[in-house]
């Protein structure tokens, strides 16, 4: 990407504000080589992962970075061979590898959720062998443990004893010759335990000298009785040096084997860190994920200025700024237009305008959530190019037209069809009627290129140029000529008004100048300055309209709220009536079989009452049966007006078909309904549904073949499941089974259909613990198959 562009967009400064928010020099480290990218699978990632780890960070406000630190100088430092490492070094690596552990255990444990982070955090590698053996070694406060080794600790043993000794030997001393004694103390003196004594000391102790004080009052007396054991302590102390020293060692390589490993680790945490950063910058700044099209063009909603935001947010305003006014625009260019030209006064908005476009396109090309609304678009540019603001350079000997044109060169030779041109004032710092032919010029060869091109302008003949150009559009920003204060608006379809002269009238310039300076104006700017005028009135009606649009959209809105919330109502209350229903039948329906069973009772105990019982269980079954079927109305069917290839509907089944046979002499009917065939009863057929379409008999295959007739002789009775609930089906069997029992009907014939096998399982689960069941089987292929099921009673 063009660095010009990027230090006058301030891309740097974004990333500076980023690092504000970074936990560790790692995460700033990313953050500072943060560039945009043309790669769209790798900037959509990106931005869906900030996304995730946002909604993260929102959740688990808690989470944290724990540990993180920059540990690529210590592995640096290990490189070569023969280097060691300090205990508190050890430490450092430690607690990456400690906290690089908890950060992959609480990301992975939320892999449904943030199955991005995830997959991030399953690349860390722990390392708990290399974090147990430091913390087995070192302690909190960077001293080597005493159990880091048995040696070290059986040294330190003997140290302490000897040095017990020693204290209690001078102690001894003290008290046997306390005239002797400066204080009574016991104090080092070159790593050897002395007493302080008086100068005359010789002729009463015999020792060494080790020191003096400045008034030479005192001498620091090591006593001959303490020699050997100073000396012992001595030897215990350098052999407790060198064990250290191979303890430290041994951690040394421990780490060394490792460094590649936690290299890597250290890499991978600096990208969580600087995409923690990023999903902090979305949450403190109310920032959104942009749309990332391949094609080059920008659609931004709602935008605002990122540096804006962050004055506003932290109270940083330069002096004249409007207090928290931060003015979000719409802007776009790339699919209606491909060229979008900005005018209006000066101090209206324009550059801010610019720059909002082409900062944002950059964040988002960056992975980077952006300060705008909702469906923000932004394609993947090449190549972004801007010349905005007075680049003067008295060093290079360029004015700031020359500066200018340098830009606009540097994005002549560059910009193709995926390029993002910027520029501000176009045609300015010079003649304004040759500014005015440069700058057309300048957009005609840009556009030609294919360009995707946002400038802005002062020039009415530029202004014009945009209106007659097929792919060019003129966007206006507003300025409100009362209060002398811009409106910072961007309206895309109409040009803007310079408005020197009013603005001028209302700082108090006198009226003869002004009225001098109208006279002065070519009649060609008068005209144009009245179309602009009427465009603004046009502009002025149209949003009046526009408001009064809203106002009726807004009433009808609230008229269908109301609709939805009386349909809802009449909902809830139909839903609530259903459910008394319901609660209605299962009570008959339990008083039912409570009754069923009474009766059932009766019969065993008192043949005679058989009678009376049938008659009571078909008045059940005729009181469940209009309860809970609606009554259905069909649409009979005449045994001569059926032949064969006619579509008909089985009733019974709720499905159509094709006559495909035909039985008069039985009354029975062949009908094909896909795979399978039907033996129908002529009274179970109905007119098909309007717009039904049957399968074709020669598309048929396979030899399915079920047969729906009902028996009424008294050896066998069917039920019919087809289509109910598995509660349904299961309480109608059941009724069934124990009227047929009551009959002494001994075979009972169940058509629950092939289907899925959910109802016939749960019925033959049902017949497994059924008191009135002996046997039971599916039927043979000819009478109905899997969808049949046989059951034979103990009667």
């Amino acid at each position: 990407m063009d660095e010009h562009a990027l230090k006058v967009l301030e891309f740097g400064s974004i990333k500076e504000i980023l690092k504000e928010d970074a936990s560790s020099s790692l995460g700033a480290e990313v953050l500072e080589r943060t560039e945009p990218l043309q790669d769209r699978d790798r900037i959509v990632k990106l931005l869906q992962e900030t996304t995730e780890l946002r909604t993260f960070l929102q959740c688990h406000q808690e989470f944290s970075l724990w540990g993180l630190s920059n540990v690529r100088p210590i592995l640096e430092q290990i490189k070569p061979s023969g280097v060691l490492l300090q205990a508190y070094q050890l430490l450092q690596i430690r607690d990456f590898l400690s906290g690089l552990s908890r950060v992959r255990s609480f990301l992975t444990d939320e892999e449904d959720e943030f199955p991005l982070l995830a997959a991030r955090a399953r690349g860390l590698v722990p390392l708990p062998s290399v974090v147990g053996a430091i913390r087995r070694c070192i302690s909190e406060s960077g001293d080597v443990e005493d159990h880091a080794s048995s040696r070290l600790h059986g040294l330190r043993k003997s140290a302490r004893e000897v040095r017990a000794h020693t204290i209690s030997a001078l102690e001894e001393i003290l008290r046997d010759k306390p005239s002797l004694a400066q204080e009574a103390i016991v104090t080092l003196r070159n790593d050897r335990y002395v007493i302080p004594l008086r100068p005359d000391f010789r002729r009463h102790i015999q020792g060494i000298v080790h020191d003096r004080s400045s008034s030479g009052a005192t001498v620091f007396v090591e006593p001959e009785v303490v020699v050997p054991l100073n000396d012992r302590l001595l030897r215990l102390r350098r052999e407790e040096e060198r064990e250290v020293y191979r303890i430290l060692r041994r951690l040394t390589e421990t780490v060394r084997e490792k460094r590649e490993t936690i290299w890597r680790n250290a890499d991978l945490m600096a990208e969580l860190d600087a995409l923690a950063a990023k999903a902090r910058y979305s949450i403190r700044f109310g920032c959104v994920e942009p749309v990332i099209r391949a094609e080059p063009c920008v659609q931004l909603r709602q935008a605002r200025h990122p540096l804006l935001l962050r004055r506003k947010h932290e109270g940083f305003l330069a002096a004249g700024e409007q207090t928290g006014l931060v003015v979000p625009i719409d802007v776009e260019v790339g699919r209606r237009f491909q060229t979008l030209l900005i005018t209006g006064p000066n101090t209206g908005g324009k550059t801010v305008a610019l720059k909002t476009l082409g900062l944002l396109c950059t964040m988002a090309l960056a992975g980077m959530h952006i300060p705008a609304g909702d469906g923000s678009e932004v394609g993947v540019f090449r190549e972004i190019l801007a010349d905005i603001g007075d680049e003067q350079s008295i060093e290079q000997n360029l004015s700031t037209f020359s500066s200018h044109m340098v830009q606009v060169r540097n994005a002549l030779e560059k910009a193709d069809a995926r390029s993002l041109v910027l520029l501000d004032e176009v045609g300015a710092g010079t003649e304004p009627s040759e500014g005015a032919a440069l700058g057309i010029a300048i957009l005609e060869a840009l556009h030609a290129r294919g360009a995707r091109v946002v400038a802005t302008t002062h020039h009415n003949a530029i202004k014009v140029y945009a209106c007659q150009q097929e792919g060019m559009a003129n966007a206006s920003v507003e300025f409100d000529t009362q209060t002398l204060s811009p409106r910072y608006t961007l309206t895309i379809g109409v040009p803007g008004r310079s408005k020197a002269l009013e603005i001028a009238g209302r700082l108090g310039l006198p009226e003869p100048i002004l009225r001098r300076a109208r006279e002065e104006l070519l009649e060609e700017h008068r005209q144009v300055e009245g179309v602009l005028e009427q465009l603004e009135a046009d502009l002025k009606r149209a949003r009046e309209e526009r408001a009064a649009l809203s106002q009726e959209r807004e009433a009808v809105q609230q008229i269908k709220e109301e609709y939805l919330r009386l349909r809802a109502d009449v909902r809830t209350q139909r839903n609530a009536l259903k459910r008394a229903f319901t609660r209605e039948v299962r009570e008959f329906l339990a008083g039912a079989r409570k009754e069923i069973g009474e009766t059932i009772t009766a019969i065993r105990s008192h043949r005679d009452g058989v009678e009376d019982a049938v008659r009571s269980m078909a008045r059940l079954e005729k009181d469940a049966d209009d309860m809970l079927r609606p009554e259905r109305v069909a649409s009979p069917l005449l045994a001569r007006e059926i032949h064969e290839g006619q579509r008909v509907r089985i009733e019974s089944l709720g499905v159509e078909g094709v006559v495909v046979s035909l039985s008069r002499s039985q009354g029975m009917v062949g009908v094909a309904v896909g795979k399978r065939r039907f033996e129908v009863p002529v009274e179970e057929l109905g007119q098909p549904r309007q717009g039904a379409v049957a399968a074709e008999p020669h598309k048929m295959s396979g030899d399915y073949h079920v047969v729906l007739q009902e028996t009424d002789t008294a050896g066998e009775s069917t039920i019919r499941v087809i289509g109910e609930t598995v509660e349904e089906a299961l309480s109608k069997v059941d009724k069934e089974i124990d009227a047929a029992f009551v009959r002494r009907i001994p075979q009972v014939r169940v058509i629950h259909g092939g289907g899925m096998g959910r109802l016939r399982r749960a019925i033959a689960d049902m017949l497994d613990n059924h008191p009135h069941v002996k046997t039971y089987a599916l039927a043979q292929p000819r009478e109905g198959g899997r969808g049949v099921t046989v059951v034979t009673l103990d009667v």
